[in-house]
């Protein structure tokens, strides 16, 4: 009867070893481990999914700022373009009276380039017609400016004036041109009566014109002739 008892008391602790072993330790390492995934490894996890969320996030930013610098270059461009256009506008046909004598000496000079001689010349401004061809008589006029010149010199050097009138940026229009021939010292000589009509702007209210400027529609062109001749002048 004691060995029995003494038997069953071992299988008993043998029992309880096993069931220890195979049952309560594994249980225990699960919820060690799961606590420890829990506790370490989820928040790091979070911490993953979210910065994958703020690099999402910062990507869009980066593509629409991007975009917007793309944007900004565009503009810049257009900027540029249309500067270097009103540069030309300006040249062409620019403001202010000194502009007078600046055009009447440019083609003194183109004269003697060609070997030329200015007998007269007219520059009176008092034969300005400011009326007949005003485009805004509240804030920019057209000026219209008569020169008149006579000039002297060999019938070849005169046709190489006529054609380098051309290279003036000015905007000007050769309203009457007569040749006669003449002689000096038994030389032959050309006569050039010549009328050249310059045109420049004149502001007539300054402010008036820089509120007509911002009322101009976004979508307006220019024609596409005088767009041409403003971008042949374009270096």
């Amino acid at each position: 009867m004691d060995n029995t008892q003494k038997l069953g008391k071992v299988e008993k602790k043998v029992g309880q070893k096993r069931l220890i072993k195979f049952y309560v330790l594994p249980f225990f390492s699960v919820l060690i481990f799961i606590g420890v995934i829990g506790f370490l490894v989820i928040p790091k996890v979070l911490d993953i999914f979210n910065a994958l969320d703020q690099i999402s996030s910062l990507s869009e930013q980066a593509q629409k700022k991007t975009q917007t610098i793309a944007d900004l270059n565009v503009l810049t461009q257009g900027s540029n373009l249309i500067l270097a256009q009103l540069n030309v506008i300006n040249q062409t046909a620019p403001t202010g009276s000194t502009e007078v004598v600046t055009f009447r000496d440019k083609i003194t000079t183109l004269c003697q380039n060609n070997s030329l001689s200015v007998i007269t010349q007219k520059l009176s401004e008092s034969d300005i017609n400011e009326n007949a061809n005003s485009i805004n008589t509240l804030g920019l006029s057209l000026l219209e400016i008569p020169f008149l010149f006579e000039i002297q010199g060999s019938y070849q050097d005169t046709l190489d004036f006529i054609e380098d009138l051309s290279s003036i940026e000015d905007f000007i229009i050769v309203r009457e041109m007569e040749f006669t021939s003449s002689s000096l010292n038994s030389a032959p000589l050309t006569v050039l009566k010549l009328r050249v009509d310059k045109y420049q702007f004149s502001i007539v209210n300054q402010d008036i014109l820089d509120s007509q400027y911002i009322t101009v529609p976004i979508d307006s062109k220019i024609n596409d002739i005088v767009l041409k001749y403003i971008e042949s002048k374009i270096k």
